[in-house]
């Protein structure tokens, strides 16, 4: 928060989290905000190298370093605490209009066409998922909204890259409730 650097490398990440890099280069503190370590968040981080996830499992260890349960507390500590470096989305950020910046990863800025191009490599999958046995009409009329135009271009607008997947019917295999 508040910090003029809007990019990083995997070795920033790494010397943040293990602890030698404690300062933004304007003199401000670096307050690292953690995700739990079975959170998707945590993972795609450490999903970079096998280094930085040596050093994001002994930023556990560290005194000091908050933790967010949430991505929304996530978000609130992130915007809060000055100084502050953490994980959250740039669909969160524009989608909630948060006081965040995204910041690019060894170059590639994070955005949509980056992102479809391969380039930009950090990013989460969100499905929708719906049981037909209790698909009320409402639900079914949400459900093909989200396969128009009009959702996705919200969804792009609001920082999500649409993929062109269509719906998978249910297994057979599913038990039913």
């Amino acid at each position: 928060k508040n910090v003029k650097m809007r990019a990083v490398t995997q070795e920033h990440l790494r010397s943040i989290y293990e602890g030698s890099l404690t300062q933004w280069p304007d003199g401000t503190s670096i307050r690292p905000i953690l995700r739990p370590r079975d959170d998707i968040d945590t993972k795609i981080i450490a999903s970079i190298s096998p280094k930085l996830a040596t050093a994001l499992d002994s930023a556990y260890g560290r005194k000091g370093i908050s933790e967010a349960a949430t991505d929304d507390r996530a978000a609130d500590l992130l915007e809060k605490t000055p100084g502050s470096f953490g994980p959250t989305t740039l669909g969160m950020i524009l989608s909630e209009s948060r006081d965040l910046a995204p910041l690019a990863l060894d170059g590639v800025e994070p955005t949509l066409k980056n992102l479809g191009e391969g380039k930009y490599r950090l990013f989460k999958v969100l499905s929708v998922v719906s049981d037909p046995a209790v698909t009320t009409d409402g639900i079914a009329r949400f459900l093909k909204f989200l396969d128009s135009a009009p959702a996705r271009a919200i969804l792009e607008r609001t920082g999500h890259l649409v993929s062109n997947a269509k719906p998978v019917p249910p297994s057979k295999g599913v038990p039913k409730k």
